[in-house]
């Protein structure tokens, strides 16, 4: 997923919680971008890798933000928006091109 703050380790850090994430994985699981378990174990599809910087670093804060917040409640979406306010555009871009991504 390439250098700089955009990494679930990284967002695990700017949020504070790097004491709950316990391993960060890639996965082949094609029915979700990542995912995030109460044990703080966050799992991201490795098709991640062919998107653009800015979509991988959505779905790692998405993720990581999990470990403050198990749910998508506004509490939730506000951790998100104040580390990445501009996080629709990605979350639109995966919808829109993320099908092709996993595809070789």
């Amino acid at each position: 997923m390439g250098a700089g703050r955009e990494l679930p380790e990284d967002y695990a850090d700017i949020l504070g919680v790097c004491d709950r994430l316990r391993q960060a994985q890639l996965t082949n699981a094609q029915t979700r971008w990542g995912s995030c378990t109460a044990g703080g174990v966050i799992r991201l599809y490795w098709a991640l890798a062919r998107a653009p910087r800015e979509v991988a670093a959505y779905v790692s804060l998405h993720e990581a933000a999990h470990l403050l917040e198990l749910n998508h409640s506004p509490r939730y979406w506000a951790h998100v928006t104040c580390h990445m306010p501009d996080h629709a555009r990605w979350r639109g871009w995966l919808r829109e091109h993320g099908p092709g991504l996993g595809r070789l």
